[in-house]
C-alpha cells in the first residue's frame, strides 16, 4: 500500500524529467485507491479514471483494490509495477486490461517493466537461469495465453520455429531495451527464453517434424531420423499413441493433420506399395522386382518381400491378397531368389548372355549354383525360364529352333540343365 501511494506521488516528477518529446499530452491526474478509502473517495478516482479532466490521462494506482467484483471499463493500459505470487491475481489483471473500453481506442496495452542488472554483460547468465527478474513478465504472457487464443497460436507458432533459429516474439509483443542492452544476441536469447517459459515443449517437435515436410512433402520419418535436436521417428510415434489412448489434444490433432499427418502408417504403407507394384507391373508385365529397386525413395522389393512373408504366416488380409493376385504374384519367391534375380540381370547386363562359369559370384551370390539348383518346393522354379525374356519368351521344353525376325533382340532363356543364349 505504501509502494502504491509513493508511486503515485512520485509520478508527475517523473514525467517532468522526460525528454519534452516524450512527453505524454495532456494534463496528468494521478490517484491512489486502497481498501482504507471510503467508498466516496475510490469513486472520485474511478471517474477521473473514466473521464480524465481536461481530456488529459489518468493513472490510477492501487494495492490490491481493484480485484474481483469492481467494474472498471474505462482502463485502456495497465503497469504492473511489483512481481504478483498469485497466478489468480494476474489473470484477473491481465482480464482487467483485455476488456473493451466502448469509449477508448479499442487498443489495451499491458506495461511490464523489469530491472535490467548494471552490466549489460550479466544479463546473459540472467536468462540461462531461472529468470527471476522476468517473473512477471512471464506470468502475465501465461496469463494472456487464457485470454487470447489468437496469441497463444502465434508463441506456439514461434515456439516451433526455434529449433530452426528463425523464431521472433509475436508482432503484439515489444521489447524495449536501453542503449547497451539490445544487442541483437541478446534479443535472441530472450526471445527463446520467453517463448520457452510460456509455451508447451510440444511444439518443438512439431516444430522439427514441420521442417521435415517442407523438405520431403510427407510426415513419414525414417527411423533414427534426428532433426533440430529431435529424435523425431520417436516424437512421431508418441503422437500416434497418444492419440490411440485419446490424450492428445485437439489442437494438437488439427497441427499434424494440417501436414498431412498418417495416424495409422501402415495404411498409408500397402497403400503406396499397392500403387508403386501396379506401377511396376504396367511396365514389366510381371511383379519379379529386382533386389534395391525403389521407386521415388519406396522399397517396392523389400515391401512384396513382406507381404509374402505376411501370407505365408496368414496375417495377410484376404482383400490385399487378391490385389496382389490380380498382378500375377508368385507367392512362392522368397528373398533369395530375388537376389539371385538381380545377379542374373546384373550378369546378362555385362555379358549379354548367361553362360556361368562355374563358381561365378555376382554380388556375393554364387550365380552358377543358384541357376543350377532347385529354387522352389517342387524343385523348379517357372519364373526362372522367362523372367529374363519378356512376354515373347517360349517355356522350357518348348521349340526353339525357329528364328525370329532378324530385328529381333537376342534374349536369355535357361534350362534347368544348362544356361544359355538363344533368340527370343
Amino acid at each position: 500500500m505504501q509502494a502504491s501511494r509513493e508511486f503515485a506521488r512520485t509520478l508527475p516528477a517523473a514525467v517532468e524529467s522526460l525528454p519534452a518529446g516524450e512527453r505524454p499530452k495532456g494534463r496528468l491526474t494521478v490517484g491512489h485507491v486502497d481498501g482504507t478509502q471510503s467508498i466516496t473517495q475510490r469513486r472520485l478516482h474511478l471517474r477521473r479514471l473514466a473521464d480524465p479532466p481536461e481530456d488529459g490521462w489518468t493513472v490510477l494506482s492501487n494495492a490490491r483494490c481493484l480485484g474481483e467484483g469492481v467494474d472498471v471499463p474505462a482502463v485502456d493500459a495497465i503497469v504492473l509495477t511489483a512481481p504478483k505470487e498469485s497466478p489468480v491475481d494476474v489473470v484477473q489483471v491481465v482480464g482487467r486490461a483485455v476488456r473493451r473500453n466502448p469509449a477508448g481506442s479499442g487498443i489495451a496495452t499491458i506495461l511490464l517493466p523489469v530491472l535490467l542488472p548494471d552490466d549489460p554483460a550479466d544479463m546473459t547468465s540472467d536468462l540461462a537461469g531461472n529468470m527471476t527478474r522476468w517473473a512477471t513478465l512471464l506470468q502475465t504472457l501465461r496469463a494472456l495465453r487464457a485470454h487470447d487464443s489468437a496469441l497463444a497460436a502465434d508463441l506456439d507458432l514461434q515456439r516451433a520455429r526455434t529449433g530452426a533459429g528463425a523464431a521472433e516474439l509475436p508482432p503484439r509483443l515489444l521489447v524495449r531495451l536501453p542503449d547497451g542492452y539490445a544487442s541483437e544476441q541478446l534479443l535472441r536469447h530472450l526471445t527463446v527464453r520467453v517463448l520457452e517459459e510460456t509455451t508447451p515443449d510440444w511444439m518443438v517437435g512439431y516444430g522439427a517434424l514441420r521442417d521435415f515436410h517442407a523438405d520431403h512433402g510427407h510426415t513419414r520419418v525414417p527411423t533414427g531420423h534426428l532433426r533440430q535436436g529431435v529424435r523425431l521417428d520417436r516424437w512421431v510415434f508418441r503422437q500416434r499413441a497418444d492419440h490411440k489412448a485419446g490424450r492428445l489434444a485437439q489442437d494438437r490433432v488439427d497441427h499434424l493433420n494440417a501436414l498431412g499427418f498418417h495416424w495409422e502408417p501402415r495404411e498409408g504403407i500397402w497403400a503406396r506399395g499397392l500403387t508403386y507394384a501396379r506401377r511396376f507391373h504396367a511396365e514389366h508385365v510381371h511383379l519379379h522386382v529386382p533386389h534395391g529397386h525403389v521407386l521415388d525413395g519406396f522399397d517396392l522389393y523389400t515391401w512384396l518381400w513382406q507381404q509374402r512373408a505376411a501370407r505365408r504366416g496368414g496375417t495377410l488380409p484376404a482383400g490385399r491378397v487378391a490385389d496382389l493376385d490380380a498382378l500375377g504374384i508368385d507367392w512362392s519367391i522368397r528373398a533369395s531368389h530375388h537376389d539371385g534375380y538381380a545377379a542374373a540381370r546384373r550378369f546378362h547386363a555385362d555379358h549379354g548372355h548367361l553362360d556361368v562359369p562355374f563358381g561365378h559370384t555376382v554380388n556375393a551370390i554364387d550365380l552358377y549354383r543358384w541357376l543350377s539348383g532347385p529354387s522352389a518346393p517342387s524343385g523348379s522354379a517357372p519364373w526362372k525360364h522367362w523372367a529374363f525374356t519378356g512376354p515373347s519368351a517360349r517355356p522350357p521344353g518348348s521349340a526353339t529352333s525357329q528364328r525370329p525376325p532378324p530385328t529381333t533382340s537376342v534374349k536369355a532363356i535357361y534350362t534347368p540343365a544348362r544356361a544359355t543364349t538363344a533368340p527370343g
